[in-house]
């Protein structure tokens, strides 16, 4: 795997990649089987779920009460992926 290009020199001498064109080729084969609604590569999925400004004005003021809040399903952060997850669980008692 000798390609020259910029991408494939990166990816042998900065990621240890022995063979990077092989590599991307079969990640894009992968990433065109995905559904749009899962391609990293589209943009911003227009699903429609969007709060309207009444219902992000009552979270606000829910959320300082300490009230229910409509579901937000954007899901926008600066942080890690794996920082938005959250897992809800009753207590258990036994």
């Amino acid at each position: 795997d000798d390609c020259p290009c910029i991408s494939c020199e990166y990816d042998r001498s900065n990621l240890g990649c022995t063979h990077p064109h092989k590599c991307a080729s079969q990640a894009k084969r992968l990433l065109d089987n995905l559904e749009p609604k899962w391609d990293p590569r589209q943009g911003m999925n227009n699903d429609a779920l969007d709060l309207d400004e009444e219902d992000k004005i009552r979270n606000g003021a829910n959320t300082a009460l300490e009230l229910p809040m409509v579901f937000d399903p954007n899901c926008e952060t600066g942080s890690n992926l794996s920082d938005v997850f959250r897992i809800f669980a009753g207590t258990r008692t036994e």
